[in-house]
């Protein structure tokens, strides 16, 4: 009969002498005994049921795990529905509001971003006599246009007024005013009215129209595919039968046309050309993307529009007027003064 390893642990007598002796323990001995050691630590938590699942084994695992199934399953898929409302809640409710709320931090952003910017506006404004406040003011400026930051419209006007005066003594001011003007023009964009139904014209097509206009240089040879269409600048005209005291006028003061047009606005993408003010007769027109120079000849706007624009408008009595009004508000009258 055999004797299990537990039974060298015990106290042997010897018949010879009576006398008790014990037996010390061997490497195997001590080994198997911190195994089972380690094992019964190990069933502790899910131990306990792995264990439970060797020892049973078969079909009695089989049954135990059913048994774990049918008690536990019910709070599983409790959890999951209630998991499951909770996410349609917060897509329904929580990140709409959510949304709003960044909508309205995001707003007040840039609400703050253009009360700081124009704060420094009239800061450095305040001496603009001084060379390097043109410089920095200049800088400000472009900065603001590049990030799309709106500046208050009236601290543009008073501030670049000052910068206009300023101008008879210091050539650096002017500078700045331009670049007033040229920021003056990027508000406009939001500002001037839409007519989403004007309709493309060919101003060739229309012998009302005469404009003092210089595309861009044309790209170099073989930038472009063959065949490509450079475009000199795009019309759009709006209001067709307006009668004449209201129609839209584009010609020559030297050569005024006797008949003018019959649409109410006129709409010109100039993409980067150069239009010139000078004897140029304007009413009810809108000009993107151009740059506008003057050099303070004849000229008569009325109701004309520049979104977007460079002004190079050359230092005179006419051109100092001119760029006082186009501080003032959104649409340009003027006329000169001979």
């Amino acid at each position: 009969m055999g004797v299990s390893p537990m039974q060298y642990g015990i106290d042997l007598i010897d018949s010879a002498d009576e006398t008790i002796e014990h037996m010390p323990l061997n490497e195997t001995d001590k080994a198997w005994i911190r195994q089972e050691i380690q094992a019964a630590h190990k069933r502790e938590g899910w131990g306990k049921l792995t264990g439970f699942l060797k020892d049973w084994s078969g079909f009695g695992g089989c049954i135990a795990i059913a048994l774990f199934l049918t008690l536990q399953w019910g709070g599983y898929v409790e959890f999951r529905t209630n998991t499951k409302d909770r996410l349609d809640t917060l897509e329904q409710k929580d990140i709409p509001a959510l949304s709003k709320r960044l909508d309205r931090i995001e707003s007040n952003l840039q609400d703050l971003t253009s009360i700081v910017h124009t704060v420094r506006l009239n800061q450095i404004s305040s001496n603009p006599s001084d060379p390097s406040s043109s410089e920095q003011v200049t800088k400000l400026l472009i900065s603001a246009k590049n990030k799309k930051v709106n500046l208050d419209p009236t601290a543009i006007r008073n501030n670049g007024t000052k910068f206009i005066e300023a101008a008879h003594n210091n050539p650096n001011a002017w500078s700045a005013a331009l670049a007033f003007l040229n920021y003056r023009s990027f508000l406009n964009i939001d500002l001037v009215p839409n007519f989403p139904d004007a309709k493309g014209i060919n101003p060739d097509e229309q012998p009302s129209i005469d404009i003092n206009f210089k595309p861009l240089p044309p790209p170099p040879i073989n930038s472009v595919p063959a065949g490509t269409k450079i475009l000199g600048f795009s019309m759009l005209a709006h209001g067709a039968g307006a009668p004449p005291g209201k129609a839209a006028i584009l010609d020559k003061i030297s050569k005024p046309k006797k008949s003018g047009g019959n649409f109410e606005v006129y709409i010109i993408d100039a993409f980067g050309g150069t239009i010139t003010l000078d004897d140029q007769r304007m009413r009810n027109v809108i000009i993107n993307n151009a740059v506008i120079e003057y050099d303070g000849a004849q000229t008569a706007l009325d109701n004309v529009y520049f979104l977007n624009c460079v002004f190079k408008i050359r230092y005179t009595p006419n051109g100092t007027n001119l760029s006082q009004d186009l501080l003032a508000s959104t649409s340009t009258t003027f006329k000169s003064k001979s």
